[in-house]
């Protein structure tokens, strides 16, 4: 899971967002097939950042970026969050923190 994170935030800004939905879609899946893990702390901070830092100046570009954002919110907000990683919950918030911000 670290390799293949590590690959797409080498090519992230390279792909328009609409493709980027099944991915990100199965990065927020990872907890439940791995826990707090820490290649989910990083999926968690792959998409605050990447939420973050994608410009949306373009009318179809904030368009898509809510598009993205909204599909992946009910997925965010099904995850379980427990207070046993530290790191894991400042991700995952930051990750939500984004995805709302972007609707």
């Amino acid at each position: 899971a670290r390799r293949a994170l590590q690959l797409l935030r080498a090519v992230a800004s390279l792909l328009p967002l609409d493709n980027l939905g099944n991915v990100c879609a199965e990065l927020i899946r990872l907890p439940q097939r791995l826990g707090q893990h820490p290649s989910c702390t990083e999926a968690f901070n792959f998409l605050a950042s990447h939420l973050r830092s994608t410009v949306a100046s373009e009318a179809d570009k904030a368009q898509q970026l809510k598009v993205l954002a909204n599909g992946l919110l009910p997925g965010l907000l099904s995850v379980p969050v427990t207070m046993l990683n530290v790191a894991y919950v400042v991700a995952y918030a930051g990750a939500l923190a984004a995805v709302v911000g972007a609707v």
